[in-house]
């Protein structure tokens, strides 16, 4: 009897076993059911995969270089492809699960949350990619070359192939300056000698925009307030046999006067407490005075040392505009710490033949004297427990010369609780920084 009853229960085990693994597959199969990607996709539409990029090259291209345009390539091609996991894409399977949700709800959670919506492969898009692939092949030298495409299909997926025919990359030959005797193709001329175009390097047209700020930059510096890399015009002799190319630089004939007349510094103007509820009192240029640089400093309670803007300035009356001596100026303002707001413009005039420009700075300080509160407790392994009271007095401008003097008074209290022992430290400390 009892053998029957075990061999019954064992019967019925495996019963319940069979009964689970089918309600598994069953499960399983009702959930790759749901996530039958085809039957939620409108018709005649795919899901794009990805793209791929079929290198054709001259056999002059290294193996590297081809490599290196394929990944350029396909990063530079759209749209981008849905997220896959061993080629199934979960995530819109995941997005079409439950079916079309409600504006709220769990479905419109799940959906939004774990989802992704579909990526469809448009003939559109690869016409689209082409000009862009052929713009990138000319910008980094290779000439001629010639790109193709078509979707290739999988049943409800498709994927982008490009086939792209890339010829024999172009390199540097030489790199020239057109110069003659105006003022701003002198400037021109100087700026030569740090060119970042070597000969023997790859055509590059980003190396070639860096050359023109850089030449840019270095006009500006020689006083040429209104240049811009605009007005510089690059022109390319192509040697198709050699693959070589001759650069040349030049001044455009058409850029404006003001452009091509370099400028000199006439007045320099200081504001170091300019608010703009004081605005028209703090700007009176009647009542500046003259230091011994020959700055205008309206400051009329002289809250600042003179000598203080000696050291800061380096943008001189008499001397030529220098585009980076403003630069220090204003990062020598900013970090000093005393000012909270850091303004300057810049007006041409004309002062018989020459072109002149009057500067003017507007400085914003921060509260001259300050004084700053804290209350801390403490606990210590040896049973002490206590206050702190941190008293701190900061002065931005000692000796008005914006030299930080900072004080601190910290009392401290300490009581141990066995013992009822007190006590009682007094910390002073203070520091003067430039």
């Amino acid at each position: 009897m009892s053998f029957k009853k075990t061999l019954i229960g064992i019967r019925s085990w495996e019963g319940i076993n069979r009964l689970s693994s089918a309600g598994c597959l069953l499960l399983i199969a009702s959930l790759f059911n749901a996530c039958n990607i085809a039957k939620h996709l409108p018709a005649k539409e795919r899901l794009y995969m990805g793209t791929d990029v079929v290198i054709h090259a001259d056999s002059t291209i290294s193996p590297t270089d081809q490599k290196s345009v394929q990944t350029q390539l396909t990063d530079l091609s759209r749209p981008r492809p849905v997220k896959q996991l061993f080629g199934y894409p979960y995530k819109v399977g995941l997005y079409y699960l439950f079916g079309e949700p409600r504006k709220n709800g769990f479905r419109a959670w799940f959906r939004k949350k774990f989802g992704e919506e579909p990526v469809f492969a448009s003939a559109k898009a690869l016409s689209s990619n082409i000009p862009i692939f052929k713009a990138t092949l000319q910008n980094s030298g290779y000439f001629g070359s010639d790109a193709t495409g078509h979707l290739k299909e999988d049943g409800y997926k498709a994927r982008g192939v490009y086939d792209v025919n890339v010829k024999p990359r172009f390199y540097i030959d030489s790199v020239a300056f057109l110069v003659d005797s105006t003022p701003v193709r002198k400037a021109l001329k100087t700026a030569l000698r740090r060119t970042i175009i070597k000969k023997g390097d790859p055509y590059l047209f980003d190396n070639i925009k860096l050359e023109r700020e850089r030449i840019s930059q270095s006009i500006k510096q020689r006083g040429f307030y209104y240049f811009l890399p605009d007005y510089i015009a690059v022109l390319a002799d192509n040697d198709s046999l050699a693959h070589r190319t001759k650069l040349y630089f030049a001044i455009k004939p058409e850029i404006p006067d003001a452009a091509s007349i370099p400028y000199s510094i006439r007045n320099v103007f200081i504001f170091p407490n300019y608010t703009l509820s004081t605005a028209r009192s703090d700007t009176n240029e009647a009542k500046a005075y003259q230091t011994e640089d020959q700055f205008q400093v309206v400051d009329s309670t002289h809250r600042f040392n003179s000598k203080l803007f000696r050291d800061i300035v380096t943008v001189l009356p008499g001397n030529r505009y220098n585009s980076r001596m403003q630069d220090l100026t204003l990062s020598r303002f900013i970090n000093v710490g005393a000012f909270k707001f850091v303004r300057n413009r810049f007006e041409p005039d004309q002062q018989g033949d020459s072109a002149v420009l009057d500067v003017r700075y507007y400085l914003t300080p921060y509260p001259e004297k300050s004084m700053r509160v804290e209350l801390d407790g403490t606990s210590r392994s040896t049973n002490f427990n206590g206050t702190q009271v941190v008293l701190s007095w900061r002065n931005r401008n000692t000796l008005h010369r914006l030299n930080c003097l900072q004080s601190m008074l910290m009392p401290v209290l300490n009581t141990r609780l066995a013992m009822q022992q007190k006590e009682l430290r007094i910390i002073v400390s203070g520091r003067m920084r430039p």
